[in-house]
């Protein structure tokens, strides 16, 4: 399906264009406006991002922040948040010159972490945290203290969402998105022309949006708190300390 198709079906379902018609080019591009605008909204939200991606880049001597984003020194496009997975951080780096290849990785600070820290710009050979702040046009990952090594490759976790269309693009998604965009464009379409949806689209939207994000949940494993975990002091509940 291309994404012609798609704003043409989807302009079908609130009546727009009538069955074996083809909608007029203002109808495509409104079309198109309201389904990147769509789209856009989508990737902010958790549920709709479907994969996560690992990209690599260069971690230069003596520079502390990166900037993330397509063509810059962490090419991926800007993730609007990156995470960590219960313990498990997004962000890694490892030696280019060991023979045997080990990730070791940064622990994501928390903007207030990142506040506190006093002195934001010493240096060691190797970073120990790291933090991403979802800056624009381009996001920056900032590694800490500030790495000094030359042989260090980072590695970025961030997840993928879904990219903004042309009329000509071919749909290239994972199952069920194209139900679930071209009934919940319906929707937004509906908006747009001052139409009322009806109940069975309105039903057939929140079902495939359910369906997208029941498939894009991910597992963790259940974090323990520090006070059970042996890392932290243990309360006493007999002696209240």
């Amino acid at each position: 399906m291309t994404v012609t198709e798609l704003i043409t079906s989807s302009l079908r379902r609130i009546g727009v264009v009538a069955q074996g018609n083809s909608p007029s080019g203002e109808n495509l591009n409104d079309g198109l406006q309201v389904l990147n605008d769509f789209v856009d909204a989508m990737r902010v939200q958790r549920l709709m991002l479907y994969a996560s991606q690992e990209t690599t880049f260069t971690i230069s001597a003596n520079t502390r922040d990166y900037s993330v984003g397509s063509g810059q020194t962490v090419n991926v496009a800007r993730p609007a948040f990156v995470t960590s997975i219960g313990e498990v951080s997004p962000v890694r780096y490892y030696n280019s010159t060991n023979s045997v290849l080990t990730w070791i990785p940064l622990p994501l600070m928390t903007d207030q972490e990142w506040r506190s820290v006093p002195n934001k710009n010493i240096t060691n050979v190797l970073p120990t945290r790291a933090y991403y702040n979802p800056t624009i046009p381009t996001g920056t990952l900032t590694l800490w203290p500030t790495p000094t090594s030359s042989t260090l490759i980072g590695v970025l976790f961030s997840p993928i969402a879904v990219s903004e269309f042309a009329l000509g693009d071919t749909l290239s998604l994972p199952p069920g998105y194209r139900r679930f965009l071209r009934d919940n464009l319906a929707v937004e379409l509906a908006t747009e022309f001052d139409l009322a949806p009806t109940s069975t689209l309105m039903t057939s939207a929140i079902e495939s949006k359910a369906d997208v994000e029941r498939i894009n949940m991910r597992l963790s494993e259940l974090p323990i708190d520090a006070m059970w975990s042996g890392r932290g002091p243990y309360y006493n509940i007999e002696t209240d300390s």
